[in-house]
Order: C-alpha cells, then sequence, then structure tokens
C-alpha cells in the first residue's frame, strides 16, 4: 500500500508540474468585475452575502479510480534450496479528487481577494484556464 501511495504522489507532483497558475490567474483577476471571472472560469456554483461584500465559489469534489500496476515478490524454500518468484498484477485505486475556489467581491462588484484549496485533479480545468487568462493578460 505504502508503494501505492508513494506512485499516486509521483503521477500527482509530475502533472501538476503547472499547478502554480491557479494563484497567477487569479491574482491577475484582482480589481477586475466579477463577470471577468465568469468569463475565464465559468459560472459560479453560488454566492452568499457578508456585509457589504459577495463571495462567490466554485466547487468540484468527486471520486475517481486509477488504475495501477503492482508487482509482488514471493520468497520461500524448495526443501534446502531458496526460490524466489514475482506476480504483476493491476490495482485499482480510489482517488478524491477536490477544488474549492472563493471570489470575494466588494460593493461594486470588483474582486478584492480569493482563496483557494484543493489537489490537481480536482482543480486542473480550472487551473488550466486561469493559466490561460494569465498569458494573455501578460501579452496586453
Amino acid at each position: 500500500m505504502k508503494k501505492i501511495l508513494i506512485i499516486i504522489c509521483l503521477m500527482l507532483c509530475i502533472s501538476g508540474c503547472g499547478f502554480n497558475k491557479m494563484d497567477k490567474g487569479l491574482n491577475a483577476l484582482m480589481h477586475k468585475d466579477a463577470g471577468v471571472a465568469f468569463g475565464v472560469i465559468g459560472y459560479p456554483d453560488g454566492k452568499n452575502k457578508f456585509g457589504n461584500e459577495t463571495v462567490y465559489f466554485w466547487t468540484l469534489n468527486q471520486t475517481s479510480t486509477m488504475v495501477l500496476p503492482q508487482t509482488s515478490t514471493t520468497t520461500g524454500m524448495v526443501g534446502m534450496t531458496p526460490v524466489y518468484g514475482t506476480t504483476s498484477y493491476n490495482q485499482a485505486v480510489p482517488l478524491n479528487c477536490n477544488c474549492l475556489i472563493k471570489l470575494i467581491a466588494n460593493e461594486n462588484n470588483v474582486l478584492i481577494r480569493y482563496e483557494w484549496r484543493g489537489n490537481n485533479c480536482g482543480c486542473r480545468s480550472y487551473n488550466d484556464r486561469l493559466g490561460r487568462y494569465y498569458e494573455q493578460t501578460q501579452e496586453e
């Protein structure tokens, strides 16, 4: 089981090399109208009012399965002779994908703060869209 967790962590780290786009893209949205964010990452899943501020939020929670190859080694004795063998098989491992983005807008609907948390498989589509937006803002 330890091998499985190490493999999953390595796969997520390797596939998450561009994961820093979340902060860059969300920073690029600050001081813009909230409607700009809707065009970049889609309409929010909901909103809450707190005093003069509006919190828009996007959430994703899903479970998927990743099939990982495994190898086990068997040792034993046949009479006085040691024997070794390996077996290869695939094991399905559950994977929880989650992401939460909060954009806080002032009374004029201008974005002033953000928060986010999640993992690579949950935030991947948001990360990609925010990365493209950030790159566009750098070209202007």
